[in-house]
C-alpha cells in the first residue's frame, strides 16, 4: 500500500507519498506536495491524499477485469494513441482478454489465470499473436498501477510468451489444388482469396485490401499497399503491416488469367444489377457486389479442410505453403523474403529453418555426388 510522511523544507512543510512500484520502470515513484505553513496542515493534506489513494485501490478491489479494460480504453487509450493502435487494443480486449479474464475481479487477477490464457491461445494462435495479447495486457495493467487500482501488476510474476518459430503447417501443390477446386464450386469469393494467398504469399488482410487498380497487367505484378481488417469498432483499412510489406509481387500467366476471368464475372454481375463498374473496388468481392469480412475466408477454408479430410491448416498457412514451395524449388531466400514482405531476410530464415536445413542436406549430397571421393 501507499505510505507517506511529512517533512520540513526550509521555512515550510511538505508531504511525500511513496507509491507502489511502477512496473514499466521498476522504480518506486514518489508524489510530493510543498508549501504548507504548518506541520498540521501538511499532515491533514497527507491524510486526505492517502485516503484518495485508498479509494482508488478499493475501486480496483470491486471492479472486474472487463470493467477495468473498458474504462482503460475509454479514458486512457482513446486520448493517447493513434486510431489504428486503438483499434488493435480494442480488438484484443474484446476478442481475447475479456472472454478469458473478464469475469475475474481486477484485485484477484493472478499469474496462473494469465498463464492459462496464454496456453489456451497458444493452441489456436501463432506465437507472435499471443505475444501481442501479452503486450496489450501489460500496457493495461501498468496503467491500473499508475491509477492506484493495483499495487503491483500480476504480470510481474508471468513470463512473456516466447516468440518461437516452430515448424509450419503447409500443403503441397496437390493439396492446394484439391482445396481450390472444391472452393471454386462452393464459394467463388473464398476461392479467389485462397488462390491469391497460395500463389502470391500475401497475408489475409492484404488479400482483402487488394483493389483492381493494384493489378499492373502490363508489368505482370501486384502492388501490395494496404490491409483490410474487421474489428469490433468497424472496418479498418490502412497501410500494410510494415514498411517492407508495401511491395510489388511479380506474378505469372496463371494468376493474371485467373484474375481476368474473375474480373469479367464481377463486371457481368454489376452490369446485370445496373451498376457502373468501379476500378477502385476490391478484388475479393461477392458476385452481388458486397465485400466479405476477412474472417469469412478462414471459416470457409476450415470447413473445406474438414470436408476434404486434408491436413489442418489456417488461412495464413497458405502463405507459408507458398514460401515453402518456393524454397523447395531453390528460389533464393532474399527473393522469397521480398515477395513475402518480411522486415528482414533473417526473419524469413528463422521462419523456415526446417525447410532450409533440408535444402542444405540436399546441397551437401549434391556436392558429394558432383565431386565424388578424392583419390587416396
Amino acid at each position: 500500500m501507499a505510505s507517506g510522511r511529512v517533512t520540513k523544507r526550509g521555512n515550510t512543510w511538505a508531504y511525500v507519498i511513496n507509491l507502489p512500484m511502477d512496473p514499466a520502470t521498476g522504480r518506486y515513484p514518489q508524489k510530493w506536495k510543498m508549501g504548507f505553513k504548518t506541520k498540521k496542515e501538511a499532515q491533514q493534506a497527507l491524510d486526505a491524499a492517502l485516503a484518495k489513494v485508498g479509494e482508488e485501490t478499493q475501486i480496483g478491489e470491486t471492479m472486474t477485469v472487463a470493467e477495468y479494460l473498458k474504462e482503460w480504453l475509454e479514458k486512457s487509450v482513446a486520448d493517447r494513441t493513434a486510431p489504428r493502435t486503438l483499434e488493435t487494443y480494442a480488438y484484443v480486449v474484446q476478442k481475447d482478454l475479456i472472454p478469458h479474464l473478464g469475469a475475474i475481479r481486477l484485485s484477484e487477477l493472478k499469474a496462473p489465470a494469465i498463464e492459462a490464457m496464454y496456453r489456451t491461445l497458444g493452441k489456436i494462435y501463432a506465437p507472435s499473436t499471443v505475444h501481442r495479447v501479452h503486450r496489450v495486457l501489460r500496457t493495461a495493467l501498468n496503467r491500473a498501477v499508475k491509477w492506484g487500482y493495483l499495487e503491483r501488476s500480476p504480470l510481474e510474476r508471468v513470463d512473456a510468451p516466447p516468440l518461437r518459430y516452430g515448424k509450419r503447417n503447409v500443403w503441397n501443390a496437390e493439396q492446394i489444388h484439391q482445396c481450390l477446386d472444391y472452393l471454386q464450386s462452393r464459394s467463388p469469393t473464398t476461392h479467389m482469396a485462397a488462390f491469391l494467398a497460395a500463389y502470391t504469399g500475401m497475408r489475409r488482410g492484404e488479400v482483402a485490401g487488394l483493389r483492381w487498380t493494384d493489378i499492373h497487367w502490363d508489368k505482370q505484378s501486384i502492388h501490395v499497399q494496404r490491409s483490410r481488417q474487421h474489428r469490433p469498432m468497424g472496418e479498418l483499412v490502412g497501410p500494410t503491416k510494415t514498411t517492407g510489406s508495401n511491395r510489388s509481387i511479380t506474378v505469372g500467366e496463371t494468376v493474371l488469367e485467373t484474375l481476368e476471368r474473375w474480373k469479367k464475372a464481377l463486371q457481368t454481375h454489376a452490369q446485370a444489377r445496373g451498376e457502373a463498374w468501379d476500378e477502385e473496388s476490391y478484388v475479393v468481392s461477392h458476385l452481388d457486389g458486397g465485400y466479405p469480412p476477412p474472417d469469412s475466408f478462414t471459416d470457409e477454408l476450415r470447413r473445406a479442410v474438414q470436408t476434404l479430410g486434408l491436413p489442418s491448416v489456417s488461412f495464413h498457412d497458405l502463405r507459408h505453403s507458398h514460401a515453402t514451395l518456393l524454397l523447395e524449388e531453390e528460389v533464393p531466400l532474399k527473393v522469397i523474403s521480398e515477395r513475402l514482405g518480411h522486415a528482414s531476410i533473417q526473419l524469413t530464415a528463422n521462419l523456415y529453418t526446417h525447410v532450409t536445413d533440408r535444402i542444405q542436406d540436399a546441397a551437401a549430397m549434391a556436392a558429394e555426388k558432383a565431386l565424388g571421393r578424392p583419390k587416396k
